[in-house]
């Protein structure tokens, strides 16, 4: 059977290790008791039903929630016991990728990707574009820099998303939903965008999903969480043979794709 928990410590931090959180909700109990750890350039995939609690500890990670016990050390600070201000300085090294891609729809793709970057540094506009442009590059989209949101398809949009998460230059990417509302084949193109990333910065990266074909390409682990708990957790090989009942039925067929046959963008 697959381990429910983690591994022992390793001598050095970990990008991220999660101890013991629990987080409620107007006294609803959402994460209980949640222990995993991602190490430095790791992409962890986390899995789970709807309204298994999957959405909220990735917004524990970046810092927009705060469990009410338990700890979360990026690279060795643990950010639960921050001030607001202090978590904002922690979250300059974390990307967030939300769902919807969230941009500014009267902004063009250019401004967008650049938004973090005029709130937080003060670059010259020539520093300013070579970045941008280095990271619509790094995403595919290197004539796009003018066009407006409601010109970009889905795919697109979820790309420019990545490209500004990556601008701040952090070490940690977060992605929610990263798959969602694509086709199979747009989907698989963000899949493969995200093994590149992975492959050539180096990032840490945690992505919730659902879609199981989707995790079984990218991850490095898996944790299934099941009613706010790790219900299972290992490499995606543990995980398609793992005994447990509700796991097997949960991804169903699919099996580990292994990593020399797990093509990226280049």
């Amino acid at each position: 059977m697959t381990k429910p928990m983690v591994e022992t410590l390793s001598q050095e931090h970990p990008a991220i290790q999660i101890k013991n959180i629990s987080y409620a909700a107007n006294r609803r109990p959402i994460l209980h008791n949640v222990s995993l750890k991602v190490e430095s350039g790791e992409t962890l995939a986390v899995m789970g039903m709807s309204g298994s609690g999957k959405t909220t500890l990735i917004k524990c990670l970046a810092g927009l929630l705060k469990p009410q016990s338990g700890a979360i050390e990026i690279e060795g600070t643990d950010i639960v016991a921050l001030s607001e201000s202090q978590i904002e300085k922690i979250r300059l090294k974390i990307g967030f990728v939300f769902q919807n891609a969230a941009l500014f729809d009267s902004l063009t793709v250019f401004e967008n990707v650049s938004f973090g970057l005029r709130r937080h540094r003060h670059l010259k506009p020539s520093e300013l574009a070579n970045i941008v442009n280095e990271k619509l590059a790094l995403v595919g989209l290197t004539d796009s820099a003018n066009l407006y949101p409601s010109e970009l398809s889905g795919g697109m949009q979820k790309r420019v998303g990545i490209a500004r998460a990556l601008a701040m230059e952090p070490t940690i990417l977060l992605f929610d939903e990263p798959t969602s509302g694509l086709d199979p084949i747009i989907g698989t193109s963000i899949d493969n965008l995200i093994l590149s990333l992975q492959e050539h910065l180096r990032i840490t990266a945690v992505v919730v999903s659902h879609d199981v074909a989707s995790v079984f390409r990218i991850a490095d682990h898996i944790a299934l969480i099941h009613n706010g708990s790790v219900a299972c957790y290992g490499t995606t090989d543990e995980i398609a043979n793992c005994s447990i009942q509700m796991v097997k039925q949960f991804i169903g067929s699919y099996h580990p794709i292994p990593r020399s046959d797990r093509v990226s963008v280049h």
